[in-house]
């Protein structure tokens, strides 16, 4: 039975937040400080994560860039002295 001064189930289904701006108008003031707050820490974590990533990236990038431009520049100079070998080779056994 329904004692007075008790609300039946249908009648608090009706009072009920309905919708997003209604059910974030009855969370107290403090909850909603904290949600924001936690969703912009979780934001700025995720941005100094990405930030780290892209900049061990960048770093590794660079010193893999710097040991392939040493090996060419090595392999350019071997090449230039087997060039200079080869020709002064060439000039001692040259016919007259």
């Amino acid at each position: 039975m329904h004692r007075p001064g008790t609300k039946s189930d249908s009648l608090k289904e009706i009072q009920s937040p309905h919708g997003i701006k209604n059910r974030w108008e009855a969370i107290s003031k403090p909850a909603r400080i904290g949600i924001v707050a936690s969703a912009a820490s979780v934001v700025a974590i995720a941005a100094c994560i990405i930030a780290f990533c892209c900049i061990k990236q960048r770093r590794a990038g660079r010193k893999e860039f710097a040991a392939y431009e040493a090996e060419e520049k090595q392999k350019a100079a071997d090449l230039a002295q087997h060039k200079q070998q080869w020709q002064s080779s060439q000039r001692r056994y040259t016919r007259i």
